[in-house]
């Protein structure tokens, strides 16, 4: 996967659930490679799909992440 990270500069003040904190923006471009490794299961019944998948990246750091993502699908013809 290709993530892409761009802006014009400046600041944003944003809630951090106790107030109010300043936040800057990228002023120019900056690009990261992320690997990560998906596993599902998925049934076709009819014309519906169930999938189940979970999506894990940065398994070899101390930042790791796990999505988890539900679809449901509906064939037409």
């Amino acid at each position: 996967m290709y993530y892409q990270v761009s802006g014009s500069g400046g600041t944003v003040q944003l809630n951090n659930g106790n107030g109010f904190t300043t936040f800057g923006y990228p002023s120019d471009s900056s690009s990261a490679h992320l690997f990560f490794l998906e596993v599902g299961v998925a049934i076709t019944l009819w014309r519906f799909r169930l999938e189940n998948s979970i999506l894990a990246t940065g398994l070899a750091t101390s930042r790791r992440s796990f999505s988890y993502l539900t679809t449901l699908q509906f064939g037409v013809f």
